[in-house]
């Protein structure tokens, strides 16, 4: 089924776990409906990507939690997992905008890793 809350987050994660799909079908239908010209169709596609990768990252970050951490206060921490989530989320929807201006070089590319890792860095590292 689902991942298992163990130490809280129960509903959150089944929340989590239901919008996860719908943010990915949401994203298919603005990307097949919408015309790509118009400024509001860009802004639904950047913000249903976001939502998408959040949602799908926060709840893989949780799932992963269980397995690779052994110490209590990072295993099954939903809002740790959801601030991963967020940075993932962040670098992805950056980079797509990056590539949308035709400015994602490997330069901006590698500029893009490192604060990724930097920001995953800082995640591990907040109490």
């Amino acid at each position: 089924m689902g991942v298992r809350a163990r130490s809280g987050g129960g509903w959150q994660v089944r929340v989590l776990e239901m919008l996860a799909p719908g943010a990915w079908v949401g994203l298919a239908y603005v990307v097949v409906e919408l015309e790509p010209a118009d400024l509001a169709s860009r802004i639904a596609f950047f913000a249903a990507l976001g939502l998408a990768l959040l949602a799908t990252s926060g709840l893989a970050a949780y799932g992963l939690s269980f397995t690779l951490f052994s110490d209590e206060r990072y295993r099954g921490n939903l809002r740790r997992s959801l601030w991963q989530g967020a940075i993932v989320a962040g670098v992805g929807v950056a980079a797509a905008l990056l590539q949308a201006g035709r400015l994602l070089t490997p330069l901006a590319g590698a500029a893009l890793a490192g604060l990724f890792l930097i920001g995953q860095i800082a995640a591990l590292l907040r109490e």
